[in-house]
């Protein structure tokens, strides 16, 4: 609906302008990005968007409250302080409506407050008392109410779709009985289920699942087993400590070397040899700083490319090279402190020949201290900062969609409004003069301020960035109040209330994510992150006959019978990457102290009539890679 009234405005706005053949304030461009959000990709940005509009009534009801204590003391400072002559900041009621709502943001500070402290000491009561009420009280009640008005509103959407999934799985179940077995699912209906919900499952995969699933296991799924498909799902499970590693076939020099490059890397004392080197690095990059060097150019290059910095990265590159040889490339990648290293790794590498090569390219100097960030590992408590950050990634890149989707309202706003105006030397016998005084000769150092400007989308979008960050702001709105009109300040203003909405639910959210984050770890033991096992002989699925196209299901029936040797681990609190999954697992009771209780499933594999060996078994389906199951599986989380 928005979107076809937008599209109709917009056609009607650009058949004027060919009837006019002339320009007009074309303030429509504006909504351009509701067709870029209302698209697929853009499915969290939508989220943010309407938990935004959905916590707007209490933010509403502070603003109501703060813009009432700001016009209180607007008027008494008005009628205290504008009689001084001396006085720029009170001369009218909008001047001193104008000051107080700056000195919310303490842009102006103690500016404001000067020519009136120089008048009485006693002045300085009024000001400390506005800020005092207005910033730390009010400002921080509006984040409170802010913050619990956030998370009711996430516990009460994840209720809604826990219950939603109850209400989706009871359904499934009732489809998938049968008249012979009405209470219970068989792993026939259980796989042709799969092969409809999640098609790239491979039948590896839906047989573990279905044993995950399986706690009394009889075989078949009850109603409380099969609600907890969603969470089945979300595992992925990969081999843990194959009995051959990926190079056990290679050429037998290139296996005796990859073997000793894997008990390498595999030594106990590997990773702090690591760590040890990685300090050395830092000392040395110490001591590079502090010798002086005659020009700029000669000091990054002794920082990046001198002859210890060239020790320390080819150290590197060997710990690289190593891990990946003795790993593997697809477990090396697995771990994104890996992807990192080597990343940071190599580009200091490229960035210290760039730097012999042009001497003048001293910005790649900052590779080389990036891989200091491998200490933060070392302790719990940045790992968990770390954790938190990867938790709010999808949060922050929505985020960011949203602050460029409002950048790029208001620039269009501002381009309409203010872009033929020219600030320099606009702003004569004005506060902000010297801020914008300009000659041909050069100007004065706080001179720059006319760079400021609306005259196309990227200057205009540094200068609402300058806005957002509200230091000296008012210096910027008071320019365009000059050359303008004085009403050009409610664009400012209203600018500055609308990111501080959004910044103010983007802080809620990173509290809710912290504190769910420490009260998570509270609620689950030690244990839960460790493997446990309980052994299974003789473990029978009912999955007799043939599958809906008829086909025999006989080799996934024996190797869902016979898994050799399969251990499921339970999953580790601090490995999920969902903060959804995070608020479901709080508020399912069955999920109170982590995932279902791991098992072992014991028992070899026939041989087929195809000559497999016992220990193998090919998937069916598009996955015929042959999978080993005598090794350990180990479920973790995507």
């Amino acid at each position: 609906m928005i979107k076809g009234v937008t599209l109709v405005i917009m056609v009607l706005e650009a058949l004027v302008m060919l009837i006019r053949q002339s320009s007009h304030f074309r303030v429509t461009r504006a909504l351009r990005p509701i067709f870029l959000v209302d698209t697929r990709a853009c499915g969290g940005v939508r989220r943010f968007i309407r938990q935004i509009l959905q916590s707007l009534p209490p933010i509403l009801d502070m603003l109501a409250l703060l813009m009432f204590l700001v016009c209180s003391y607007a008027l008494l400072g008005y009628f205290l302080f504008g009689h001084t002559a001396s006085n720029p900041y009170f001369k009218t009621l909008t001047d001193s409506f104008v000051s107080m709502f700056v000195l919310l943001t303490t842009a102006n500070f103690p500016d404001v407050m000067m020519p009136s402290y120089a008048v009485s000491k006693w002045y300085a009561a009024f000001f400390i008392s506005y800020l005092s009420t207005a910033l730390y009280v009010l400002m921080n009640l509006m984040l409170a109410v802010v913050y619990e008005t956030f998370t009711a509103i996430e516990k009460d959407k994840f209720r809604k779709l826990l219950l939603h999934k109850r209400r989706a799985c009871q359904l499934a179940f009732r489809l998938l009985v049968s008249k012979q077995n009405p209470s219970s699912i068989r792993f026939r209906q259980f796989y042709g289920l799969m092969r409809y919900f999640s098609p790239r499952t491979s039948a590896r995969d839906v047989v573990l699942m279905f044993w995950q699933l399986n706690s009394s296991h009889n075989g078949t799924l009850t109603l409380d087993e099969f609600i907890n498909i969603y969470d089945a799902t979300r595992l992925r499970w990969r081999l843990k400590d194959p009995i051959d590693p990926w190079f056990s076939a290679a050429w037998p020099p290139l296996r005796s070397m990859c073997h000793a490059a894997r008990a390498i890397v595999t030594w106990r004392y590997f990773e702090h040899l690591v760590y040890v080197i990685i300090i050395g690095n830092g000392i040395a990059m110490m001591v590079r700083i502090f010798i002086a060097e005659d020009t700029l150019e000669a000091s990054a290059r002794g920082f990046s490319a001198s002859w210890d910095a060239c020790l320390f990265l080819s150290l590197f590159g060997i710990e690289a090279i190593l891990k990946i040889i003795g790993l593997g490339w697809t477990d090396y990648v697995s771990s994104g402190w890996n992807i990192f290293d080597v990343s940071v790794t190599y580009a200091a590498i490229i960035g210290a020949v760039v730097l012999l090569i042009k001497p003048t390219f001293t910005a790649v100097v900052v590779f080389r201290p990036l891989r200091l960030l491998r200490l933060f590992k070392l302790k719990k408590r940045y790992r968990d900062i770390f954790g938190t950050v990867v938790l709010l990634s999808p949060l922050m890149l929505s985020t960011s969609i949203v602050m460029i989707v409002m950048y790029y309202f208001f620039a269009i706003i501002g381009m309409e409004l203010f872009s033929q105006y020219d600030l320099r030397n606009c702003c004569v016998n004005s506060t902000v003069e010297d801020f914008y005084r300009y000659s041909e000769n050069g100007t004065t150092a706080l001179g720059y301020y006319y760079l400021n400007s609306f005259s196309n989308l990227l200057t205009t979008g540094v200068t609402l960035f300058e806005l957002t960050v509200v230091n000296n702001w008012f210096i910027t709105m008071e320019a365009f109040a000059v050359v303008a009109h004085q009403y050009s300040r409610i664009f400012f203003m209203t600018f500055y209330l609308f990111t501080m909405v959004v910044l103010t639910i983007v802080v809620a959210s990173v509290l809710e994510a912290f504190r769910f984050r420490i009260q998570y770890k509270r609620q689950t033991s030690k244990k839960d992150g460790k493997t446990s096992s309980t052994t299974y002989s003789n473990q029978k699925l009912n999955s007799r006959g043939k599958d809906a196209d008829g086909r025999s299901d006989r080799r996934l029936e024996h190797a869902a019978r016979h898994l050799a040797g399969l251990r499921t681990a339970r999953p580790s609190p601090n490995r999920f990457r969902s903060r959804g999954a995070h608020v479901v697992y709080r508020q399912t009771a069955a999920h109170a102290r982590g995932a279902p209780t791991p098992h072992v499933l014991r028992g070899d594999l026939p041989v087929d009539g195809r000559g497999r060996s016992a220990g193998d078994y090919r998937g069916i389906g598009a996955d015929e890679r042959e999978l080993n199951f005598r090794a350990d599986l180990v479920v973790v989380l995507t």
